[in-house]
């Protein structure tokens, strides 16, 4: 049977993209997470997929689900400021995490915080809430700075996280 209009309506308003917010309410390091969270341009959703194997009996060959594997990285991307708002709250971030000149690592409850990435509809309605569980700073990129181009600088941020939870 042919898709008609009325089928094609019935999928729904779609997720548009720049609907979202990241929120790290707790931020360690003493950044302001809700400035911070006024910076973000770019974000994903976590993905998820299942490891598989195999059970091969005379000739045949059976593929079964195996563990869940969750990437456990967010990479996030930030409009700096002229302040270098975002760099330096996530440089102390790291410090506390493993101090560049002392070598001195904070505890994981000291630096590890939960985050919270909302989505919304295009009536700005909160339609899912994702709680990353144990986020801490895994990588801040280099920053592009470019004298040929009108541009903003941005700052990448990679987080590890140890979990989600979709019902948060």
């Amino acid at each position: 049977m042919p898709v008609t209009l009325e089928d094609v309506r019935r999928i729904g308003d779609p997720l548009r993209s720049y609907n979202f917010d990241l929120l790290i309410t707790s931020m360690p390091g003493n950044g302001d997470g809700n400035l911070i969270r006024l910076s973000v341009t770019t974000a994903s959703i976590p993905g998820f997929a299942v490891e598989s194997f195999e059970s091969n009996h005379h000739g045949h060959t059976i593929k079964h689900a195996g563990r869940g594997i969750h990437t456990r990285t967010l990479t996030i991307e930030y409009e700096e400021s002229s302040d270098l708002r975002i760099y330096n709250a996530f440089r102390s971030w790291r410090d506390l995490q493993w101090h560049p000149v002392t070598g001195v690592q904070a505890e994981p409850a000291e630096y590890k915080t939960d985050g919270f990435l909302e989505l919304y509809d295009a009536g700005k309605n909160q339609t899912k809430r994702i709680k990353m569980i144990g986020m801490y700073v895994e990588d801040v990129a280099d920053s592009i700075l470019d004298g040929a181009a009108s541009d903003s600088v941005k700052v990448s941020v990679t987080f590890s996280y140890d979990y989600t939870d979709d019902d948060a």
